[in-house]
């Protein structure tokens, strides 16, 4: 009998969507369906990935906290071009990916420790200097919006 590994080895991973291990696609490749103990085996481990991916994309109120704030922005935002907005989405996409993996799930918890992070992040990413500075003046614009607005507070310093 083929053993399945759990599917907690991705937790060591920085998104539900980094590669298996080798040894876990080669067991699931050799999956035998007629063997009912690692059927069952095997649908837990697909309940787990799914649980993790739920975990990691947050619930369904933290999501429409964020859409909607992006959404606030955009309906407020002035002479914005169709690149603009699309630099912005693609920031705000960025940001809302990485604070879930700091365990952001507000808006009113971000703070310039995780906006420091963000930049760090980007830096990592050999994005080129001219790049870095397009998108956090974007996504300082949004916070200084949803400031204003009430959505978020000011990032205090920590």
């Amino acid at each position: 009998m083929h053993s399945i590994q759990s599917s907690s080895t991705a937790q060591h991973h920085s998104t539900p969507f980094a590669a298996t291990s080798k040894d876990e696609v080669s067991t699931r490749d050799q999956h035998d369906s007629n063997a009912p103990g690692e059927a069952h085996a095997f649908a837990q481990a697909g309940d787990a990935d799914h649980q993790e991916l739920l975990d990691w994309v947050g619930t369904d109120s933290m999501r429409a906290e964020w859409t909607t704030a992006l959404l606030l922005w955009q309906t407020l935002a002035t002479a914005r071009s169709d690149e603009s907005e699309h630099i912005a989405t693609t920031v705000w996409g960025e940001f809302y990916g990485l604070a879930r993996l700091d365990g952001i799930e507000s808006l009113r918890q971000v703070n310039r420790k995780v906006l420091k992070r963000f930049s760090w992040y980007l830096h990592q990413r050999d994005l080129g200097h001219e790049s870095i500075r397009i998108r956090m003046a974007v996504l300082r614009e949004i916070f200084s919006t949803l400031v204003k607005l009430g959505v978020m507070k000011k990032l205090s310093r920590v």
